[in-house]
């Protein structure tokens, strides 16, 4: 089974649905009363499991906007068995405890523990690394720097974070690291700007475990190339053209990466795939703007999310459209438009009698 997960606009409102879609159907887990969205995903066994953020926290009045509800870092668990996408048992945690603005962005199952890496805010503005296992933060920074954990990856009863930490001295400049069980190991130096922001384990034919890492770096005031880390030892996936990167999955020892790159030419933000044989642009090269969002391998079919920013002239704000290509070969599911897609998770789910 593959899932997606992301938002979709409830009507006649500027807030959104918490969304899931499996075989083109959108079916929203939170009921629409206030702002709400999914980040991340992961099935392990006959459970879905989505991370997000639902603005039914503490009011906060900043004296510049309308008060509004702080952020709750929220996971859903989805019963998977025969799954009805009319009717799907859902179940909800919060996170916290809503005190304080929270965001949970992406997850991982491994021998039946669930981890969830996402941040919090604190007094001083920076945001603060956390993993919750099963539940429970593990607080990896002090919040005494701007710090930020993007991907999660678990293998046996280990846990891979990977993101970024602020520099102390710059702030516009950070270190990419991965968070191993809450002890962190530095990719980068500290005298660029970078992060991981997908992450991925695997062990090998020989036994062998090796972790792979992708994000991006930058020099002070230079633009964005991709990067790729293989057991800490980094190669270049682009060049400095203004690159990120969005999600990673490996399979047979292979890797298939998401993300965008500019092309200069044109000035068009493209989707790109890469593997082990370079970089397939999955979008059109035609000046408009597509980022990358989302990636699933289902047996031998590799599926990529993409959001497309328009811009309403009527309005002159940016409506998102998504797109999905399949093996390369961009397929319509008709998915509304204002709807983005931000994870995907695909796995078996075996039917219990």
């Amino acid at each position: 089974m593959v899932f997606a997960v992301g938002e979709e606009p409830v009507a006649g409102q500027t807030y959104y649905y918490a969304t899931i879609w499996h075989a083109g159907k959108a079916i929203h887990i939170s009921d629409g009363t206030y702002d709400s969205y999914c980040n991340g995903a992961a099935i392990a066994g006959n459970v879905l499991y989505v991370v997000g953020n639902e603005a039914t926290g503490d009011l906060v009045d900043d004296g510049y906007y309308e008060p509004y509800k702080s952020n709750v870092g929220v996971m859903w668990t989805i019963d998977l068995n025969d799954f009805d996408p009319d009717a799907p048992k859902v179940s909800k945690m919060a996170l916290s405890d809503g005190k304080h603005e929270t965001s949970a962005l992406k997850v991982a199952v491994s021998d039946s523990k669930v981890y969830v890496c996402g941040s919090d805010y604190v007094e001083n503005g920076n945001r603060r690394a956390i993993v919750w296992a099963d539940g429970k933060a593990v607080y990896l920074t002090d919040g005494s720097v701007d710090a930020l954990p993007y991907c999660i990856a678990a293998d046996g009863g280990d846990y891979y974070a990977g993101g970024y930490i602020q520099s102390s001295e710059n702030k516009s400049l950070g270190t990419a690291v991965i968070w191993k069980n809450g002890e962190v190991t530095k990719l980068t130096d500290g005298s660029t700007l970078a992060k991981v922001s997908a992450i991925s384990v695997y062990t090998d034919k020989s036994g062998k475990k090796h972790v792979l890492a992708a994000g991006s770096e930058k020099v002070n005031g230079g633009r964005w190339k991709g990067v790729l880390w293989i057991d800490g030892k980094a190669q270049d996936l682009t060049a400095e053209e203004g690159t990120s990167i969005s999600a990673m999955s490996v399979k047979d020892e292979g890797y298939y990466i998401v993300g965008n790159k500019t092309i200069d030419a044109t000035g068009s933000i493209v989707v790109c795939l890469w593997t082990k044989d370079g970089c397939s642009v999955l979008s059109k090269n035609d000046g408009s703007t597509i980022e990358g969002t989302a990636l699933a391998l289902a047996g031998d079919e590799v599926y990529v999310v993409g959001s497309e920013a328009k811009l309403d002239t009527s309005t002159y704000d940016y409506v998102f459209k998504p797109h999905v290509w399949i093996n390369g070969v961009e397929k319509d599911f008709n998915l509304s438009e204002g709807t983005t897609i931000w994870s995907m998770a695909s796995g078996v789910v075996e039917k219990q009698l």
